[in-house]
């Protein structure tokens, strides 16, 4: 059985916006992303576009084989699930097939969950 995959931020870092050196700031109606290097000197980025290609080289800078690492096998299995979906059995697809479909499901959500504030 695999580990449970943990959050990224726990509720109370969720809770202030903020996490080591990573923090997200509001002012004059702006949300800014700021990041602190190691002489304290910050950077900051605002922008819904600017935060999203944040987000994609944020996951392409976590190693390989890291468990959290959205890939492309991921979304493969994501469509092999949704084309899994639907009234008719698919013909060929067995209680082992739809076991894996099912675990493959539940891994790509507590891998996407884990981005996510507690609820």
């Amino acid at each position: 059985m695999s580990t449970p995959m943990r959050p990224a931020l726990t509720p109370d870092q969720w809770s202030k916006r903020s996490t080591g050196v990573v923090s997200i700031h509001v002012s004059d109606e702006e949300t800014q992303l700021v990041v602190r290097g190691p002489n304290d000197e910050a950077t900051s980025v605002s922008g819904a576009d600017h935060f999203w290609r944040l987000v994609a080289l944020a996951n392409d800078a976590l190693p390989a084989r890291d468990a959290r690492k959205v890939t492309t096998e991921d979304v493969a299995a994501l469509r092999l699930i949704a084309a899994s979906i639907g009234g008719e059995e698919t013909e060929g697809t067995g209680e082992g097939q739809r076991r894996e479909l099912l675990a493959l499901a539940e891994a790509l959500c507590a891998k996407i969950a884990a981005l996510l504030p507690p609820r």
